[in-house]
This record gives structure tokens, C-alpha cells and sequence, in this order.
């Protein structure tokens, strides 16, 4: 209860002006990846805020704005018809107004941004493996000034690990996702990065990189500190 209040109250309290937008970045992988060590390495940027897993409950909110969407496209001008339409009131739709509210409602529940804070995200490994593309689509929409960090580790090393024992297919199902999301880093052009657990987990200088795309310093100190502590669960 004393959990839920405060952060009622924190939602409550006008937020402090911000003298630069936030920018976004979104990490794409799988389970066993080595994505919660990633995570703490960009956590440890000054000015970072990416969260953990959420079960990607963004993607209900591209479901209905795909759904209005594919309404809109099929019934073109009957939509603009009466109240004896059956689609009556939908040609009015508030797209842009809808999407200001779906922004607002990630960053002020699910991302919560501090003041400090200049670049928010999160890190999911429970990303479609179909029409993903069409959900980061969404996602430059809802968020234009996005980046996707595409994190994957060796597939061997991965299906040995627990979290894959009940997949006997796990190599193909692998090696599938990360075809499938070639192609999308390939349409996000510089938006896009792709990084590999063995490069960096045991070498620091692995990580530059990544700090070169994401135009940030290289610590090598801090970064060190951070390979050395045990992340997750």
C-alpha cells in the first residue's frame, strides 16, 4: 500500500522542465543473452534510465492503434457517414491526440524519467517473432527520436541454458529471430546497432563500438566495475 501511494503522489507532482527532449532506446534480444549485464553497462552512462522486461505491454497499445488503423484504410468514406453507420464517429478519430496520450502514458507509468534523465528505454527478450517490424514502426512513431540496440550471444551457449530446456528446437528458433531481425535493422538504418554478448562480457574494449554509435565517452574504469558485477536473478 505505502508502495502504491508514493507513487501516486510522485505521479502527481508537476514534473520538472526539462531543458533538452528525451531521446529513446529500445533493446531487442532473447532470454539468456547476457541482456541484464548490457543493461547495467547502460545504466551506468550518466543520463541513462533503461528499464528491465515488462512483457512488452507496448505491444497492446500497437494493437489498437493497428486495429483503428486498419479500420480507417477498409471503409474509407463509410466511415464518414451518420449515426445510422455502423462506423459512424470513427472517421473522426484523434490520431496524432491518441498517440501524445500513448507516449505519455509509457513515460509517465512504464519508463517514469527523472529530471536527470536523457535517455529512457527498455530491454525485452519477449519480442515478436512476426511483423516486428511493424511494431518498431510503431514505436519510431510513438517515439521519434528512437534507437534499437540488437543484442545476441553465441546460439550454442544460449539452448544449453535452462531457460531453453524445454525447447528442443531452440537452435532454429535462434537463428530465426535474429534473420528476422536483420532485416529490420537493415530498414532502421544508424537507428540500429547490433552487438554481441562474447564480444564484450570478458573483453571491456568490446564495448567501444557501441559507445561510438551510442555517442557517448567510454569509461573503461567504470565499464570494467560494471563487467565485474554479477547481474541478474
Amino acid at each position: 500500500m505505502y508502495e502504491r501511494v508514493c507513487i501516486r503522489e510522485q505521479l502527481a507532482r508537476p514534473q520538472a522542465p526539462r531543458r533538452e527532449p528525451l531521446r529513446y532506446l529500445f533493446v531487442v534480444t532473447y532470454g539468456r543473452s547476457g541482456s541484464t549485464l548490457l543493461n547495467g553497462v547502460l545504466n551506468s552512462i550518466p543520463g541513462y534510465l533503461i528499464r528491465g522486461e515488462n512483457r512488452l505491454v507496448i505491444s497492446e497499445l500497437h494493437q489498437w492503434h493497428r486495429a483503428i488503423d486498419r479500420q480507417m484504410e477498409l471503409f474509407g468514406e463509410k466511415k464518414r457517414s451518420g449515426p445510422r453507420s455502423s462506423w459512424y464517429g470513427l472517421h473522426s478519430y484523434p490520431r496524432e491526440i491518441a498517440l501524445d496520450r500513448m507516449r505519455a502514458l509509457v513515460l509517465d507509468t512504464l519508463l517514469r524519467p527523472g529530471p536527470r534523465a536523457r535517455v529512457v528505454g527498455f530491454k525485452e527478450i519477449r519480442w515478436p517473432a512476426n511483423d516486428l517490424d511493424l511494431l518498431v514502426e510503431f514505436l519510431t512513431e510513438l517515439f521519434p527520436d528512437s534507437k534499437f540496440l540488437f543484442n545476441t550471444r553465441n546460439a550454442a551457449d544460449v539452448a544449453k541454458s535452462e531457460w531453453w530446456r524445454d525447447a528442443p528446437d531452440a537452435l532454429e528458433i535462434i537463428a530465426a529471430r535474429e534473420n528476422a531481425w536483420a532485416a529490420v535493422q537493415q530498414s532502421l538504418g544508424e537507428r540500429a546497432f547490433a552487438i554481441c554478448y562474447d564480444d564484450y562480457a570478458r573483453d571491456v574494449d568490446g564495448l567501444r563500438p557501441l559507445f561510438a554509435w551510442l555517442d557517448e565517452d567510454f569509461d573503461r574504469e567504470r565499464l570494467s566495475n560494471v563487467l565485474a558485477t554479477r547481474h541478474g536473478q
